[in-house]
C-alpha cells in the first residue's frame, strides 16, 4: 500500500469561490485543464459515488 500523500494549496480567493469552482460546473470548465484547452460536461453529479463525464 502506497503512503497517504497530501499536496497543500493555497488560494487568494474567498473560500466559498474556491469551493465552487470545485462543485458547480460553469467553474470547472472554466480551470480545469491545460491553458487553452476547452470541453464540455455531460453529466456532473456531486455525491458520493456521484459521475463527472
Amino acid at each position: 500500500m502506497f503512503p497517504k500523500t497530501e499536496i497543500p494549496r493555497s488560494f487568494n480567493a474567498p473560500r466559498e469561490l474556491v469551493f465552487k469552482a470545485f462543485i458547480e460546473s460553469e467553474h470547472l470548465q472554466n480551470w480545469w485543464g491545460p491553458k487553452g484547452w476547452a470541453f464540455d460536461i455531460s453529466k456532473f453529479e456531486l455525491r458520493q459515488e456521484g459521475v463527472f463525464h
